[in-house]
């Protein structure tokens, strides 16, 4: 009989069991606690929620589009206050006028006896075009065109061998790019020891050359001839120069923080600048003088030919005169623009002297004979 009895419990509790299983849990009687096993439900998505995170990724979006197209819209000149003229002072009243006792007058010369005058002296005609003797001639216009290549923020004392090996690397890595198996196999070396050679020449000290140029540049525009018009023009990326606007001579403090505020770009599009210069310049007559004084550190580095460049610039408008001042030394390959062009090549082995070779290239502190 007990063991009827114990079976038929077992079969009672197996039952409660499976109750408490299929039932996600366990009710201990007494207690009134129990345990579950069963997950937690899972809720729907809130809809709500989600149109709302949709929402914001499409600002996002739009905030992306519009940095986009304001990072290509051109700069322009910040407009200047118009000078105040002062009204002219008022002009003295005659004094009164004293009788005078009749005396007799001298006869009037006769209307078809002109009066002798002194011989006038002949002016002196202003150069249009540069000679032996006056390499470098004025211009109402100067033309500041400044290269703003990531190199620009080396030092100024940079060594020319650490230059030259660099351009050498550089070539090299273009070469590769166009042929994908060569740049496969060899470019991830290639591109390890360009960028251990960059840490090396930033580990050169000194002034920076953009910090140089830009101080130089300065000193020009306030040291200049009241009668000068500047225009100021960038490059740097492989496309067209970037037009800063041009400055008269009550519109120099703004041309003086348009030169501080210019940031470095990517690469050195020297032949697409200088192929620009002709729609750049504001004179009418492509024969009158334009003297561009260009400051660069290197040569081009989106396969232009700035020797070609400038040739063609000398048909197009042959008064435009191309001066290089190079702000690194071993360049040597770019006096081929200023031989073109009737320029000056300018290099600058003190920093000391680079605002006095501007002077000299803007046609400013000439002799007197080349004036």
């Amino acid at each position: 009989m007990g063991k009827i009895f114990a079976v038929i419990l077992g079969f009672i509790l197996i039952g409660i069991g499976w109750l408490a299983f299929t039932a996600c849990g366990l009710v201990i009687p007494g207690l009134g606690s129990g345990i579950a096993w069963c997950e937690a439900p899972e809720f729907p998505p809130d809809p709500r929620l989600e149109a709302l995170k949709d929402r914001e990724r499409a600002l996002n979006g739009d905030v992306a589009v519009l940095e986009r197209r304001l990072s290509l819209t051109p700069d322009c000149p910040e407009p200047e206050p118009e000078p105040v003229t002062p009204p002219p002072d008022p002009e003295p009243a005659p004094p009164p006028q004293t009788p005078q006792p009749d005396t007799p007058q001298p006869d009037a010369p006769r209307p078809d006896t002109p009066s002798p005058q002194a011989p006038a002296e002949p002016e002196q005609a202003r150069l249009k075009t540069p000679t032996e003797e006056c390499p470098i001639i004025p211009s109402s216009e100067v033309m500041l065109v400044l290269d703003v290549s990531p190199s620009m923020n080396w030092a100024y004392e940079m060594p020319p061998s650490l230059m030259q090996r660099y351009l050498r690397l550089e070539s090299k890595a273009q070469a590769l790019s166009s042929n994908p198996i060569a740049g496969l196999l060899g470019g991830m070396g290639l591109q390890r020891e360009i960028q251990q050679l960059a840490l090396d020449m930033d580990r050169v000290g000194g002034p920076k050359r953009i910090e140089l140029a830009k101080d130089a540049l300065v000193n020009l525009v306030d040291s200049s001839e009241q009668d000068i018009t500047f225009r100021y023009v960038t490059f740097s990326p492989c496309g067209p120069p970037r037009d800063r606007g041009s400055y008269g001579p009550g519109e120099r403090p703004g041309l003086k923080r348009k030169i501080q505020g210019s940031n470095l770009e990517g690469d050195t599009a020297l032949a697409q600048a200088i192929a620009a210069l002709p729609g750049l310049s504001g004179a009418t007559d492509p024969s009158e003088p334009v003297n561009v004084v260009l400051l660069s550190d290197g040569e081009d580095s989106c396969r232009g030919d700035p020797c070609a460049a400038a040739s063609q610039v000398e048909q197009q408008a042959p008064g435009i005169n191309i001066h290089v001042v190079a702000l690194s030394r071993g360049i040597e390959s770019l006096k081929c623009i200023s031989a073109n062009t009737k320029g000056q090549y300018f290099d600058v082995g003190d920093a000391s002297a680079l605002t006095e070779s501007l002077r000299q290239a803007s046609g400013q502190n000439l002799p007197a004979a080349c004036r």
